[in-house]
């Protein structure tokens, strides 16, 4: 069996469990969330030994460089020592460029990240609370063309770290966030391929980014969003993506309204009831992504 050290701590794994697994079912103290390798909370950093490869798969390679893993992910070979991060190597500084209220329970905040920082369409940010909570929003701009980092908050009654950013962060402030992470995003795309992208309330902040890539590819085939929100405050982006496909002949955007009363152009109804309509074709590739988890269906 692998021994793993960590801290004054020494756990052995069984063969069918990963180390995450292996450290939790040993009571210790590590932070984690989605326990697939996306959200990248529960990073920990070698000090001996070798980690398998694919358990440093999506890391920075600064990251990967440092000795820093994801146990999630992890299922060694030979015995380890490991420890929690170090937050001086992968803390961010992030300042608080621009917020702009779009309604009582939705505002849009842009931040300026260190000049090294790098993302790829339909990753996220962690946001860290001062007492120590964290939150993960979704990159709503396109990084490899846009200075600042663009996240989308929507209020969760109760919820500590929304509230916060929407009621009491003011521009100017200083912000601490974790590196980009995530994997929701474009594989290999055939050019002519049919695109389906459907979202839910702020939801819509990680399509933003991937659709405006695909469009500046010149991608030739169908380009389809549809967005659902209860009421029509929720329709922040509405004007600019119905520019958006008035511009592009292909791009096809529809807005359904679940329960206010709405006319022409919305639609009336959950977006759910309107995928029928759409999946009228074989070998669509659809991105779904409601306002909390999200998948990617082929």
């Amino acid at each position: 069996m692998v021994e793993v050290r960590y801290q004054q701590h020494s756990i052995h794994l069984r063969t069918d469990e990963n180390m995450l697994e292996g450290l939790l079912r040993a009571g210790l103290p590590v932070s984690f969330s989605c326990r697939s390798g996306s959200c990248q909370v529960c990073m920990l950093r070698v000090v001996s030994g070798t980690v398998p490869e694919e358990a440093q798969r999506g890391l920075k390679p600064s990251l990967r460089e440092l000795g820093y893993f994801l146990p999630c992910r992890c299922r060694p070979d030979r015995d380890l020592q490991v420890e929690p991060p170090d937050p001086r190597h992968i803390r961010l500084d992030a300042l608080v460029a621009d917020k702009t209220r779009v309604g009582p329970d939705l505002c849009i905040i842009r931040m300026e990240l260190p000049d090294d920082v790098t993302a790829s369409p339909g990753q996220h940010l962690r946001i860290l609370h001062p007492d120590g909570d964290s939150r993960s929003y979704s990159i709503a701009s396109l990084p490899e063309e846009d200075f600042h980092f663009e996240l989308h908050i929507a209020r969760v009654p109760g919820g500590k770290v929304s509230n916060w950013l929407i009621d009491e962060v003011a521009v100017g402030d200083a912000l601490v966030a974790l590196p980009p992470a995530g994997r929701f995003g474009i594989n290999d795309l055939d050019p002519g391929e049919t695109l389906l992208m459907v979202a839910t309330g702020t939801g819509l902040a990680p399509l933003l980014p991937i659709l405006r890539q695909v469009l500046d590819q010149g991608h030739d085939g169908q380009i389809r969003l549809l967005h659902g929100a209860r009421e029509l405050a929720g329709f922040y982006a509405d004007s600019w993506l119905r520019g958006l496909a008035d511009a592009h002949r292909n791009f096809h955007y529809v807005a359904c309204c679940s329960r206010q009363v709405v006319d022409e152009p919305f639609r009336q109804g959950r977006v759910i009831d309107q995928l029928d309509e759409f999946l009228d074709q074989p070998g669509i590739t659809a991105f779904l992504q409601p306002a909390t988890p999200t998948c990617l269906l082929t």
